[in-house]
């Protein structure tokens, strides 16, 4: 195999894996989540791993109570013009305290307290922590995925330390390859 086709191979080996990575997490902060198209928006349960008692609202309304909401439970938030933007409050009931998605400066910490992960046909897993502070990041205090909603105007999350792994592994292999090929070169004169 001569070295160009080993490279471009490389090349595509590395973009196809890259494309396999895990989905990006796309931060509610900053940005919102917004309806796609005019209609109505579903919220799904998914469940909650806090400690805590927390309460999701959506415009002033209980949606789900992570002590008592059922998985696959689901709500009609209502029907909605495209464009709306959708923040939604977790209140928790041990500290009193209350963290919005959104920007972190509607929190009392300044800190941003929900994110999600963009999928397929206009949906969105949703996650929210609920210690002051941001807690463990680990956005699993109160979880539930919504219908009909697109990212707007969000920050992409920090790359995984994996993503910059394979970045450098993939530079490092055509620094590799560039060089053998200049002393190949060299010796052929």
């Amino acid at each position: 195999m001569s070295m160009k086709k080993f490279a471009l191979a490389a090349l595509i080996s590395l973009v196809s894996f890259a494309a396999h990575a895990k989905a990006p997490v796309i931060t509610i902060a900053g940005g919102s989540l917004e309806v796609a198209k005019t209609g109505h928006v579903y919220a799904t349960f998914l469940g909650s791993d806090a400690g805590y008692t927390d309460i999701l609202y959506f415009n002033g309304k209980k949606i789900f109570n992570g002590q008592t909401s059922t998985l696959g439970q689901y709500v009609d938030l209502g029907k909605f013009v495209q464009g709306t933007a959708l923040t939604f409050q977790l209140y928790v009931k041990n500290t009193k305290y209350t963290f919005s998605s959104g920007l972190a400066s509607l929190n009392a910490d300044n800190v941003f307290h929900a994110n999600a992960v963009l999928g397929k046909h206009h949906s969105a897993t949703v996650g929210f922590e609920d210690a002051f502070g941001g807690g463990d990041k680990d956005f699993n205090d109160m979880k539930f995925s919504l219908s009909n909603v697109v990212a707007y105007n969000a920050i992409p999350a920090i790359p995984e330390p994996s993503s910059y792994a394979m970045l450098l592994g993939g530079l490092g292999l055509f620094g590799f390859l560039a060089r053998r090929r200049q002393k190949t070169n060299s010796f052929q004169m």
